[in-house]
């Protein structure tokens, strides 16, 4: 009994360790990362919206979480780096967790949960929607291990699934794979279903139907657009890396699919056609899928990206690990797998839309945070036991090196669509806008993915999608009809070629105030308003 308290403690020490651990590193990590816009400032935009339009698309259970997040904070853009904070350290703390209860040495969960924070894969990933995922995943692993029934362990990992694929809509096929799987796994060992199962099983069939009628699926709720979106963009993403072309390949991807493709323009044609580009883009996200998976593993055992410059931190992480391995006994991995084998199928068909998504669009980094969890169950189930007389002392002395000595907030490198955020010119342009214009009615033009999104409500977004999608229509026409109060002038909006070719508003670039606007400097990125002269 006494054991078993003290075994209790550690784990709460360590759990309190890991958290604090997070608070050094996400500390002030809004002086040091952007708010990008785009899918996070959507997701958080329906969330704050929920009690009046109820999202039924692009991951609507996220969006619910943001609606929970904000009870503690509904300061758009504070949320937005809270957001990124409690994932990054919640995944961490369940990621231990999940290793405790599957009978991982303390001192090697510990080890492994702080390398998370660390990984190129947690804090500086956008967006976080797969953190999200995950997060049901390791609360579902978790669960199951207190569960003894084997059809309630099938029940509870095809609810987060289900759960799960309102937030990355490709998990619905695993969903329904599980389900499958379930069927014949129940059929195949004549598993009796109990008296005992009834509830859970009417639990199942009661949440499946109330998620059905208020979503339908992911795949008939509004969500299927945006795979054939998914693959234009990242087919324009690569194009410009074989090429070494320059443009903006989120906007200017029609222009590649006209280069590369012959009408009509649907995937069927892109395939079938010999002269397609279509197996060589399949064939480089492969090998890219390939790096990324070699590069998680390796995040999950000694995170370098943003620590190899701390030559302490460097060389006391390869010392632990080092001697973590000296003192693991390898044996038995076999036996161990099979002793899980429900969590090994669930993790494996968990990841299979990942990777199906990865090889048609482009493995990127959000869609292999889905791969963390088994990546950790695989390094996890190496390990056997470890000869420690005490593993409170191990776990302190791991603590104290990386809280000394590893990376904070300044050393993470955020997703950035224009190669820096020195300037952190989207917030502190929000910042500027909303402390000026704080009763006004706002109109603002930009092409960042809509920076009203995270913004008061007396701002709205013109939408400039309709430049793109007719070629007669130019910048200067939204400007001369929709006559935006704020024009948002950044490096992005810069490069495209449309503004490039656009000779009304290059004029306007030069002298704005001919056009009733006048020139506001926002950030040291070089960016910069047009206000219209209405608003002062």
């Amino acid at each position: 009994m006494e054991r078993i308290k003290n075994s209790k403690t550690i784990n709460l020490i360590a759990i309190i360790l890991i958290i604090v651990l997070g608070i050094i590193i996400t500390y002030n990590l809004e002086n040091y990362m952007d708010v990008l816009l785009w899918d996070e400032a959507r997701y958080l935009d329906r969330g704050l919206w929920l009690w009046h339009a109820y999202p039924k698309n692009s991951s609507p259970l996220y969006s619910v979480w943001y609606k929970i997040l904000s009870l503690f904070n509904d300061n758009r853009v504070e949320l937005y780096y809270l957001n990124f904070k409690v994932l990054s350290i919640t995944t961490a703390v369940l990621a231990y967790l999940f290793l405790i209860v599957y009978r991982t040495p303390k001192s090697i969960a510990f080890f492994f949960a702080s390398m998370w924070l660390y990984s190129a894969y947690n804090l500086p990933v956008w967006p976080k929607v797969s953190h999200f995922a995950i997060i049901l995943f390791f609360i579902a692993t978790i669960a199951v291990n207190y569960i003894s029934s084997k059809v309630d362990q099938l029940l509870v990992f095809s609810a987060a699934l289900l759960l799960a694929s309102f937030a990355r809509p490709e998990l619905y096929v695993a969903f329904v794979l599980f389900v499958i799987f379930s069927i014949i796994y129940i059929y195949t060992y004549k598993i009796k279903i109990s008296k005992g199962n009834a509830y859970p099983i009417l639990a199942f069939i009661l949440l499946f139907c109330v998620i059905y009628f208020l979503y339908k699926t992911p795949f008939t709720s509004g969500d299927t657009s945006r795979g054939s979106f998914a693959f234009v963009q990242h087919f324009a993403h690569n194009y410009a890396i074989w090429t070494k072309e320059h443009f903006v390949f989120w906007y200017e991807w029609p222009e590649i699919l006209q280069k590369c493709f012959p009408p009509p323009y649907n995937l069927k044609n892109i395939i079938l056609n010999t002269e397609s580009y279509f197996w060589k883009h399949v064939f480089f996200n492969l090998s890219e899928l390939g790096k990324n998976i070699v590069t998680i593993f390796a995040s999950i055992l000694l995170p370098i990206e943003f620590v190899c410059s701390k030559k302490i931190f460097f060389i006391t992480s390869v010392l632990a690990l080092v001697f973590i391995i000296y003192k693991s006994k390898f044996n038995n991995i076999k036996n161990r797998f099979i002793q899980h084998h429900l969590l090994v199928f669930f993790l494996l068909i968990g990841i299979i839309p990942v990777v199906l998504s990865s090889i048609y669009a482009y493995p990127r980094m959000h869609y292999m945070v889905m791969l963390f969890p088994t990546s950790l169950f695989i390094i996890a189930m190496l390990f056997d036991k470890i000869e420690l007389k005490n593993d409170a002392y191990f776990i302190l002395i791991i603590f104290c090196l990386f809280a000394v000595f590893a990376a904070k907030s300044k050393d993470f490198k955020y997703f950035d669509m224009f190669g820096s955020n020195k300037g952190r010119m989207n917030q502190k342009t929000i910042q500027y806008l909303e402390k000026k214009y704080k009763n006004d009615s706002i109109k603002i033009l930009d092409v960042e993915g809509g920076l009203s999104t995270m913004m008061t409500q007396n701002f709205t977004s013109i939408n400039p999608n309709q430049i793109f999608q007719d070629s007669s229509i130019h910048f200067s026409d939204v400007i001369s009809k929709e006559q935006p109060d704020i024009i948002y002038v950044t490096p992005i909006l810069l490069r495209l070629k449309k503004i490039k070719s656009d000779t009304v508003f290059q004029k306007m670039l030069l002298k704005p105030e001919n056009y009733n606007y006048f020139r506001q400097k926002t950030s040291i990125f070089g960016v910069y308003l047009f206000e219209h002269k209405a608003t002062q």
